[in-house]
């Protein structure tokens, strides 16, 4: 468990303590809490990137007449932007 999950953890307990059943306010935080704590936790390292491959086939696709002019980067971003959409969705 991580230490942002288990002062989630304290805190409900503590609002539980204080508050139980007083606040309408109080009872929706204390359930959304609980809500995400029971949410399973994710994998580090989920997020894919590109393999040094990938990225020189994106850069060579985006190149035009000159290599790395300011039409070409902002080509190569936005071709990349969308690459990294779409592996990580």
């Amino acid at each position: 468990m991580t230490d942002l999950r288990q002062a989630a953890q304290h805190v409900v307990d503590t609002l539980e303590d204080l508050f139980y059943g007083t606040r309408e306010e109080t009872d929706l935080a204390i359930d959304a809490l609980k809500s995400a704590l029971a949410q399973p936790e994710q994998e580090p390292g989920a997020w894919k990137g590109l393999t040094p491959d990938e990225t020189m086939l994106l850069m060579n696709q985006t190149a035009g007449q000159h290599w790395a002019d300011e039409a070409h980067i902002q080509r190569f971003r936005a071709a990349l932007e969308e690459t990294l959409k779409e592996k990580n969705t």
